[in-house]
């Protein structure tokens, strides 16, 4: 039997609904509560071309301690769906990701693969790990306190890396580089669902810059969010350029904003998608924010598509703008922020993850379970995703 395929949360557009809080520029926040309607994570990158260079799509060696996870649920099962995120190695034998894409109470199974591939759609992985139990951030009210982790039944042995957390608070202004097994696409167009020619759900990597902090933007979303938009290398498609422009007179009042990363004359900028939640984005080689969720810039000029921040809708022929009610605009294109979880605002939870003080939700053994195949299912709207086989 074939299941259908999940990627951490499904794309959802949003709606504009500001709150009465204002910047210091002028710009009134808006509430993440009123807007939930966030994306999902795999890499996409600049340009079409870029989608199967190896510079993107890096392999098995590189960054051998991220893999994918394959979440099952009881009610997923039944309905043929898997959920599908990404995760990474912080101990041999402990796996860091996203809040949302292990925070269902009917759980029964996660799987941590490294290797190339997640095993998904054709691909192939080195090594797999059952987990043992997991955790759920107590406070976790999506995006906010968007962290997991994960205890494998045993530790790596596929000589995978193990990675250190960035514990300094200095993220913004920095180059980063993200690593995701979702699903891929280029800036133009977005990530535009589970196509052979587009989506394998191979590893990639790709850079940005993080350039604020959920509370800067959101009324609701606190400094535990790191945030970057997806830049096309135009003034028009630069989110927090825009909103520097229009409320600190240009003068990078709000933001440190830039419009895109060029390393070696080479343009490395990419975007998280769907399946890429709960990936790392690294600096210096650190974790210093997990994949969490994406959100279109039209929060600010009320829509997508041609003449708006965002230039591309995810609704097929549509040429005209629309509005980001319409659940068309949020789809991983230029124009569009995402959000990562901020290592660095819990590192008491990590180290007492590391030293074994955190209290584990168990998972039931495999054998006692009836299974079905594999796909992949988001919940909320987070950087997860679905496909049907």
């Amino acid at each position: 039997m074939q299941k259908s395929i999940l990627v951490g949360a499904s794309a959802i557009a949003l709606g504009l609904v500001a709150s009465s809080s204002a910047l210091a520029g002028g710009i009134t926040k808006v509430s993440m509560a009123d807007n939930k309607a966030l994306l999902q994570p795999k890499l996409v990158v600049s340009s079409a071309s870029q989608v199967n260079d190896p510079q993107f799509k890096i392999g098995a060696s590189a960054y051998s301690g991220v893999g994918g996870l394959i979440m099952n649920t009881d009610s997923l099962d039944a309905a043929g769906f898997i959920t599908v995120c990404t995760g990474t190695f912080i101990a041999a034998d402990v796996v860091v990701t996203a809040a949302h894409c292990v925070d269902d109470s009917d759980l029964n199974r996660i799987r941590f693969r490294t290797g190339a591939g997640n095993g998904l759609a054709g691909t192939t992985f080195d090594a797999e790990y059952e987990a043992f139990s997991y955790w759920v951030h107590p406070d976790f009210d999506f995006p906010s306190n968007d962290i997991a982790f994960i205890k494998l039944k045993k530790s790596a042995a596929n000589g995978e890396e193990i990675y250190g957390v960035y514990t300094e608070n200095d993220e913004l202004g920095q180059i980063h580089t993200k690593v995701g097994f979702g699903t891929t696409g280029e800036g133009t167009a977005g990530t535009r669902g589970i196509t052979p020619a587009t989506d394998d759900f191979d590893k990639r990597a790709g850079n940005n810059i993080y350039e604020g902090l959920g509370s800067d933007i959101f009324s609701d979303v606190g400094d535990g969010v790191l945030l970057f938009d997806f830049d096309s290398g135009l003034d028009e498609n630069d989110v927090f350029g825009t909103v520097d422009r229009a409320f600190c007179g240009g003068l990078e009042l709000c933001f440190a904003h830039d419009t895109g990363v060029v390393i070696d004359g080479v343009r490395t900028e990419a975007n998280s998608s769907p399946g890429d939640s709960g990936g790392p984005t690294f600096i210096d080689g650190l974790i210093a924010g997990i994949t969490s969720f994406g959100i279109t810039g039209g929060i600010f000029d009320g829509g997508c598509g041609p003449g708006f921040i965002d230039p591309d809708s995810n609704a097929p022929g549509v040429d005209a703008g629309v509005t980001p009610v319409s659940n068309a605009c949020t789809n991983s294109s230029f124009g569009e922020i995402s959000g990562d979880t901020r290592v660095s605002f819990y590192l008491d939870e990590i180290y007492a993850m590391l030293r074994g003080d955190l209290r584990m939700i168990f998972l039931p053994e495999p054998g006692m379970i009836g299974l079905f195949g594999l796909g992949v299912v988001g919940a909320l709207a987070a950087r997860r995703r679905r496909k049907t086989a």
